[in-house]
């Protein structure tokens, strides 16, 4: 089964399907691996609270490189030019739900006030 774009006559837009071999996932990727990072460091903290270093450590790590490939992912899926809004989005979360970004944003905040 295939499609083929059509032609709207009154406007002459051409509506039609990206190409077929266009690359989807890396945008969808980058947006889950950004949701999860925040999700990750919200664990991570968690884990402060009850007091439970290790768990905490291993959720900043995982955090950490959840955001490196929520961005890698976003960049690469912009370069492709498909679904450009996931992408954009997996590198926003991923870059303000990196922890080392959220440190040295709140020390930059406090050093302010």
């Amino acid at each position: 089964m295939t499609f083929e774009a059509a032609t709207i006559p009154e406007t002459g837009v051409s509506i039609g399907l990206d190409a077929p071999h266009a690359l989807r996932w890396p945008s969808r990727l980058a947006l889950a691996f950004g949701i999860l990072t925040p999700i990750v460091v919200a664990v991570g903290m968690a884990a402060v609270t009850f007091d439970v270093y290790l768990v905490a450590t291993v959720a900043a790590w995982v955090a950490i490189a959840t955001s490196v490939l929520a961005v890698a992912a976003g960049v690469f899926g912009l370069i492709r030019g498909v679904d450009r809004v996931p992408a954009i989005a997996g590198i926003v979360f991923g870059v303000l739900g990196n922890p080392l970004v959220l440190l040295y944003g709140v020390d930059a905040i406090q050093g302010i006030g």
